[in-house]
């Protein structure tokens, strides 16, 4: 029957594009061979030992010595984001050459070939026939690949269909390491299972990233004490936020501002970005009981006072821009640039695609907090990939060192060098501040269960269109959907402890 249901969501099977690459020595297939039950392959120190860090400082994986003896490492992939997990050749560019490298270097240690198929899957138009690639592929038994990395927004309809496997029953994923999204095991199980991962195993997720960007040049300007520090130092607050952005404006005109001419303090460049203030300020639609079910919790005071202050802050406080156009946001990237422009909303992206032109004039911060004796937190947009491993797939020992490795290794050999080419600073030699503001923006992400699966429940442009037609009224807002977002939360849950009790 679960193939039977997969099978009628598939419309029809894209033609795959396969990219391989033998990136090690040897032949044939077989099953992986352990050296080693026990210890880490990180780096050795001079009596032979191993380490628990490598040269640079960053934590190792405690992957036993494992040869595959040249056997295929099986990977379909978005072609959008190709580059960022596997790339074939040599390259001038310093993020797709650290990505050459990292697959050259898990190929070799742990003696497997890489071979990827890329497929359209993050475009919006995209999404639907690469969930049924997967399905058709599950439905019909073709094993095909081992892992799978998919964009978050077209997740559901796979995990519905049963082809990935729970991720906890695999020996070597550790989800306690900083090379995963942090709060996975806390916050992405689904019946105490866990069907996704994301991390640094591709950079998509960092790149998604939420974050504030401010020109320095212009904070200087205005004499503003250093941010960096006033956020490690914990003072990094809304109330604090909403009194630079007022120091920042000046108009001709103040109650008609000139997004052309006049300074300003704060710019949104994508109502997307809204969405992280679910985790900055602390009000996630869902709370996870012990028992593993979820309570509704987006019409909660919080949540509440949250869309007040955010619908206030967005139209009335002076210096304040909501982007609405692509024109507007060619302004509010141009004012930035001009040091017209205090903060604008962002993604880790954004420092390489949009604004490398002057990459030192400004620097990352996260969002403001609520209160001060809160921890910051963020949240990344939802079209980054995630990962699972294919129920078709013979050997789930193998995907999962496989996964492992290429996670670790990324960490440590590719996402140190997106930080350079976001910044122009070597993560090495930066200073202690700015290695501790993308840290921190780092370990600070959070999976967010109904953020993630809002688009299939319901409510998922509610912050967007509240605060872009201020209207903080939030709780008639949210109360009138709650019954039917809790409903499709239901049933999603219910389709898979279907699957689950049918395999067991």
């Amino acid at each position: 029957m679960k193939k039977l249901l997969a099978l009628l969501l598939v419309s029809s099977m894209l033609v795959l594009t396969v990219v391989m690459a033998a990136c090690s020595g040897g032949g044939g297939t077989g099953n992986g061979t352990s050296a080693s039950t026990a210890g880490n392959a990180g780096e050795s120190g001079s009596n032979g030992e191993e380490l628990e860090y490598d040269s640079n400082g960053f934590l190792v994986d405690s992957l036993p010595t494992l040869n595959y003896n040249g056997r295929d490492f099986r990977v379909l992939y978005p072609t959008e984001y190709i580059e960022e997990f596997f790339y074939e050749e040599e390259s001038s560019d310093l993020v797709e050459e650290a990505v050459h490298k990292s697959n050259l270097s898990v190929a070799e240690r742990l003696n497997f070939n890489w071979q990827v198929t890329n497929v359209a899957g993050v475009d919006f138009s995209a999404r639907d026939p690469f969930a049924n690639t997967v399905l058709g592929a599950y439905a019909t038994n073709d094993d095909l690949w081992d892992v799978v990395g998919i964009s978050i927004s077209c997740v559901t309809p796979v995990l519905t269909g049963g082809a990935f496997i729970d991720l906890l029953s695999t020996p070597y994923l550790d989800f306690a390491k900083p090379w995963w999204l942090s709060d996975l095991t806390e916050n992405a199980t689904i019946n105490g299972r866990l069907y996704l991962a994301a991390g640094d195993a591709g950079t998509s997720l960092l790149k998604n990233t939420n974050c504030l960007l401010y020109n320095m040049l212009y904070a200087n300007d205005l004499q503003i004490p250093d941010l960096q520090q006033t956020v490690l130092d914990g003072k990094w607050t809304k109330e604090l936020w909403q009194q630079y952005v007022r120091q920042a404006f000046s108009a001709v005109d103040e109650a008609n501002p000139n997004l052309e001419s006049d300074s300003f303090g704060f710019a949104t460049r994508n109502d997307n970005h809204l969405e992280v203030f679910k985790a900055a300020f602390h009000y996630p639609m869902l709370s996870r009981n012990n028992d593993g079910t979820f309570t509704f919790i987006y019409d909660t005071r919080r949540a509440s006072d949250s869309c007040e202050w955010l619908c206030s802050f967005a139209n009335n406080q002076p210096g304040t821009y909501l982007a609405r156009t692509a024109d507007d946001v060619t302004k509010v990237e141009n004012a930035f640039r001009a040091r017209r422009m205090l903060f604008v909303s962002a993604v880790f992206a954004d420092p390489v695609d949009t604004f490398s032109d002057i990459a030192e004039d400004f620097g990352i911060l996260p969002y403001p907090k609520w209160a001060e004796d809160e921890e910051y937190a963020t949240l990344p947009r939802g079209i980054y990939v995630s990962f699972g491993i294919m129920r078709t797939a013979p050997d789930s020992e193998f995907a999962s060192a496989a996964l492992e490795a290429v996670a670790s290794q990324n960490y440590r050999a590719v996402t140190p060098i997106y930080f350079e080419d976001a910044l122009k600073i070597k993560y090495t030699d930066a200073t202690p501040e700015t290695k501790a503001i993308f840290d921190l923006i780092r370990s600070s992400t959070t999976f967010d269960f109904g953020y993630t699966f809002s688009a299939n429940f319901g409510l998922d442009a509610a912050i967007r269109e509240t605060v872009y037609n201020n209207l903080p009224y939030w709780t008639s807002l949210v109360s009138s959907t709650r019954t039917s977002f809790m409903n499709k939360l239901s049933d999603f849950l219910g389709q898979i402890s279907a699957l689950e009790d049918y395999e067991e």
